[in-house]
């Protein structure tokens, strides 16, 4: 279990910033509270190529507030697996939640895969241009399934390159461009829009209160206390 602050400094929380000649294996965020990072949780920007980035079993609060960038960031490295499972992203600010642009590869045999499983996501001052998938990669494949999304006015994406997602058993609250179907759009249009009832969302305690997510099994795990 680590605690990685970010307070004080003023980048990022991983950065690939220098060509690597060879694949590089696999980036593991597990059981972690990582919080109060200005910038990118993860900003890939050189040649490179990366197995995986996973998100699993953490806290993550408070990252990528001071700046336009995007929160996992990935540019000029190609990465084949982005997975968020099990976690909360509190006040995660963001262009794009998830950019994969086309790097070294796309439009060949490459592809970028994205799974976003049992997360509660809660950034609730986010405005119309902010998108949840910005994937340029030419071949990918996304799925968003037992998520509790609080995102305000965030849109899934806007750009024609990214593949309809699939969704599964979601809930989206006071985020009504999630399910909009217009401007290249990938509408999760049979999720739900319950109040989640959460405990004290202001102090980060995302406890569900509503019977029905909770019985949905709907969010990050430890906020599902029957």
């Amino acid at each position: 279990d680590l605690d990685l602050n970010g307070s004080g400094l003023t980048g990022g929380v991983i950065s690939i910033l220098t060509t690597q000649a060879s694949p590089l294996g696999d980036i593991l965020i597990s059981s972690s509270y990582v919080h109060d990072y200005p910038s990118q949780l993860m900003y890939g920007n050189a040649a490179a190529r990366l197995k995986s980035f996973t998100v699993d079993n953490s806290i993550v609060k408070n990252v990528n507030t001071a700046s336009g960038a995007d929160f996992i960031d990935f540019r000029t490295t190609y990465v084949e697996n982005v997975t968020l499972t099990r976690s909360t992203f509190n006040n995660c600010g963001s262009r794009d939640f998830i950019r994969l642009d086309a790097a070294a590869g796309s439009g060949g045999s490459l592809v970028s895969n994205v799974v976003i499983d049992a997360c509660t996501i809660y950034t609730p001052t986010l405005i119309a241009s902010s998108r949840i998938l910005y994937v340029r990669f030419a071949t990918n494949i996304l799925a968003v399934r037992n998520t509790l999304l609080v995102v305000g006015q965030a849109i899934y994406t806007n750009n024609a390159a990214t593949s309809a997602p699939g969704f599964g058993n979601n809930n989206n609250f006071n985020s009504p461009n999630l399910k909009a179907t217009t401007n290249n759009n990938r509408p999760d249009t049979g999720a739900t829009t319950l109040n989640p009832q959460f405990a004290n969302a202001s102090t980060g305690d995302f406890t569900l209160g509503n019977q029905t997510l909770m019985d949905n099994k709907e969010g990050d795990p430890r906020r599902i206390k029957q």
